[in-house]
């Protein structure tokens, strides 16, 4: 069968153009393109990149920027190098896939975390990916369940909204995947151990970390000891506690990473067009007046200035409305709204003033509303009716709903009407009218100032210094800028050309010496006003428009331009110095220069690092493989130390040591376990199975009989207990006789009259 007609089988609209498939989900779109290549020798870089521009012109004219290339005589791994430009290769194993019937398609960085997934269960039982919202984690989650369908499968997520996507992305019925709310395993603790699972994948694994559903989750872990344990999520710091939940709970192993702010600039999600209110007015002109009340400018700057400050309290003091601004700046396209309230009283108070706000700017609308407070049955025929096109604008009220895991087809504007400090629930916020795959760029309505001052914008935008360099196809363009309008973004306009002229370029210039000088480092991009600084000058240089007498300022000064080399620098002059003192590398978990380090040697094997950087951690003596036999020689050690303190082995759930301990015992029963390792155990009398857990006991019985002449009490100390549950076992008849002749032998006596 040929690929068109593969497509064809799911359902797929196909068209060909310039010698390529067009692959529409829908009708009326282009969802990938397709290449074709009968090549005899593997594809490499050079042959991908001349295909990735001749298809990008297509796409262009389209309006679609993923594509695939199925080269029939297979690839090189270098081939893959620009799934998060929108390019993945496949060879025929992709075809076989299509002909199971089953097959899930996935858009290239969706292939990249996939194999990625694999790649980290081949070394980790345990891992995370984490997202950005609209990126199609459910998706990659129903390719993953597909793939594995023969076995048992947990899934766990927050609502049932989520679970109702992942198995709408699945498409048909999957009797061994079992699918459980946070909620309904909390509920229902008791039959937690009645899942039996091979996989169990966590969406939303940010959660894991509320104490009662995290306790939930980590049941069904422990009772599935043997099991993959998967976990997603957009945003996987937990904003109260500023608590890294990947390495809290996922032990660190982060196999696949694509922010928000990546997504972006990969073009992968649509960047909106951010409206902001003038909600904080007041304080940003208040902000520069104090700035000019303790300036020591000349007096003629200071009147300058001043004038600037009372001349746009004048020009905003009749600010437009907020109808106003929806008539300028919302399109009339736009046919489906988000709006997110406070609470409920909010929202009833909201939807008629947004209704009218919407009425007086021209727009027809209808509508909708969806909380907790309603039935499911309400909320999901309320969608229904939402996802319907009559022509007018559908405005949907929610309060704690749609935050997570939902997103409706359509949505191209939101209103932020909900007040929050949370970088978690901004961002939920955000992604519910971002999807990948679509041209279209969002309208953000922000009337309550969640993305504005110390924006989330902003925060992404110096993520974006901090991006690792990967290769990029040679007609590759990142996004680099957003586009933010509204009055707020004119203020801040003028706001910033008045700060700029109370912080004038030789200033600043001034204060970095100082701070060189003083630190032996230059300022990061997040380091307040003077770090902001440095990275408005690196943007400008790039840009073009950063004067060249500046440039030869900075460069005098040694300044540095790439913020990704000043970081990897200060990551191995703190190495160096660990290093000179320890003279070894730091241990897991010891501090965050492991991660840095282990960070290297996985860029190392995959080709990413430079011959520079090799040459520099070579020359400190850095170690490219990790010394596994000294770490196992050193939990040994501490195992050792527990057991001549507490005269036990350590429980393999007593923390660090009795979960080292288990896994020597799987290890061993699987054969992985070397002789060697296993005879140094073996001298220390180490406990293998229960069964040599039963005979210490045993011996200590004897040992305590002869130092006593009297057997242990039921209440007296351990012994004693253990002594009880052999005369119960007994008269249960569930003692092995083996075990009573031992016990027999020694004249035990079975009843305490």
């Amino acid at each position: 069968m040929s690929l068109c007609d593969l497509y064809h089988s799911y359902h797929y609209f196909v068209t060909e153009e310039s010698g390529c498939l067009l692959v529409g989900f829908r009708e009326d779109s282009v969802t990938f393109i397709v290449k074709e290549v009968w090549n005899k020798e593997p594809v490499g870089l050079p042959e991908v990149d001349r295909l990735y521009t001749e298809m990008q012109r297509i796409g262009e004219m389209c309006g679609c920027n993923q594509f695939r290339i199925l080269a029939h005589g297979g690839y090189l791994p270098e081939a893959l190098s620009f799934e998060l430009h929108g390019l993945t290769v496949s060879d025929e194993g992709y075809l076989k896939s299509l002909e199971t019937g089953k097959h899930i398609e996935l858009f290239s960085h969706n292939e990249a975390a996939y194999r990625a997934i694999e790649e980290g269960f081949k070394t980790n039982r345990i891992g995370a990916v984490v997202q950005a919202t609209g990126t199609g984690k459910s998706y990659l989650i129903a390719r993953y369940i597909v793939n594995h369908s023969e076995d048992d499968i947990v899934v766990i997520a927050p609502n049932v909204t989520i679970i109702a996507e992942i198995k709408k992305a699945i498409g048909r019925t999957m009797p061994h995947v079992a699918y459980r709310t946070f909620q309904a395993l909390v509920l229902n603790r008791g039959t937690v151990g009645e899942l039996k699972a091979n996989h169990i994948i966590i969406d939303e694994f940010h959660h894991f970390g509320a104490e009662v559903w995290g306790k939930a989750v980590q049941e069904v872990i422990d009772n599935n000891p043997e099991a993959r344990v998967l976990g997603m999520s957009a945003t996987p710091i937990r904003p109260e506690e500023m608590l890294d939940t990947v390495e809290v709970y996922f032990k660190g192993n982060l196999f696949h990473e694509l922010s928000l702010s990546m997504a972006w600039y990969y073009k992968i999600l649509p960047v909106p067009v951010l409206v902001q209110s003038v909600f904080d007015l007041n304080n940003q002109l208040d902000k520069v007046q104090r700035m000019l009340n303790r300036s020591d400018c000349t007096s003629e700057r200071r009147k300058h200035i001043q004038d600037k400050i009372d001349f746009a309290r004048l020009d905003f003091r009749g600010s437009l409305s907020a109808s106003e601004l929806i008539r300028r700046y919302l399109p009339k396209e736009v046919k489906k709204m988000l709006v997110f309230c406070k609470d409920k009283e909010d929202l009833q108070h909201m939807i008629p003033e947004v209704s009218n706000w919407l009425e007086q700017a021209g727009f027809e609308t209808e509508t909708f509303e969806i909380h907790n407070g309603l039935s499911n049955r309400e909320n999901e025929k309320t969608l229904r009716r939402f996802r319907r096109e009559t022509g007018k604008l559908h405005v949907l009220f929610s309060i704690n709903m749609l935050i997570e895991g939902l997103h409706v087809e359509g949505v191209d504007a939101a209103m932020f009407l909900r007040r929050t400090e949370s970088y978690v629930v901004a961002l939920q916020q955000l992604g519910r009218c971002l999807k990948a795959g679509s041209d279209r760029h969002p309208v953000v309505l922000d009337f309550v100032n969640n993305l504005s001052g110390r924006s989330v914008y902003e925060a992404m935008s110096r993520e974006l210094a901090y991006h690792p360099a990967v290769r990029a196809p040679k007609s590759f363009k990142g996004f680099m800028e957003f586009e933010v309008t509204g009055f707020l973004s004119d203020i801040r306009a003028r706001v910033d050309d008045m700060l700029a002229e109370l912080d004038a370029w030789p200033v600043m210039y001034e204060r970095l010496i100082e701070y060189k000088e003083r630190e032996g480092r230059w300022p990061q991009a997040a380091e307040g006003k003077l770090g902001n600084w440095c990275n408005t000058q690196r943007i400008a240089r790039k840009k073009g428009t950063l004067s060249e007498d500046y440039i030869s300022q900075l460069d005098r000064v040694g300044f540095e331009w790439e913020v990704q080399d000043s970081r990897w620098m200060n990551c191995f002059e703190e190495l160096k110095a660990f290093m000179a003192v320890e003279h070894r590398c730091p241990k897991r978990g010891e501090n965050k220069l492991n991660t840095w380090c282990n960070t290297q040697r996985q860029a190392r094997k995959k080709g990413l690092l430079s011959n520079e950087r090799i040459r520099l951690l070579d020359s400190i003596g850095f170690w490219w493989e990790q010394d596994l036999d000294s770490l196992w020689t050193e939990n040994w050690l501490q195992v050792l130390t527990y057991y001549k303190k507490h005269n036990r082995w350590p429980k393999s759930n007593e923390g660090k040591a009795g979960s080292w301990c288990n896994t020597q015992r799987k290890n061993r029963k699987q054969g992985l376990l070397s002789a060697e390792r296993i005879a140094q155990m073996d001298a220390e009398g180490f406990i293998w199975t229960i069964d040599d857990v039963w005979m210490e006991n045993y011996e200590k019985l004897q040992q305590f009989f002869s130092e006593n002449n009297r057997w242990p009490t039921a209440r007296e100390n351990k012994l004693g207990s253990w002594c009880f549950v052999q005369r119960r076992a007994l008269k249960k008849g569930e003692l092995p006789p083996t075990r009573k002749d031992l016990l027999d032998k020694i004249a035990f006596p079975w009843s305490l009259k």
